[in-house]
């Protein structure tokens, strides 16, 4: 019987890392696809007040 415990203490170790590991590892990827979706935001509001800024720009939804 000790056997047997010690098989499933190990196995649950085992399993215990590397549940662990994959959610550690699953977050570091969502944080860097955060940042990278975090910066092209950044850009795009830049760019739109920069084309906000050009009189020459015809607005979406105004007619001449």
């Amino acid at each position: 019987m000790e056997i047997n415990t010690t098989k499933q203490e190990s196995l649950f170790n085992s399993l215990s890392v590397g549940l662990s590991t994959f959610v550690s590892n699953t977050f570091a990827q969502y944080e860097e696809q955060m940042k990278i979706l975090i910066e092209e935001i950044k850009k795009l509001r830049k760019e739109n007040e920069e084309l906000k800024a050009k009189p020459e720009v015809e607005k979406i939804g105004e007619k001449s």
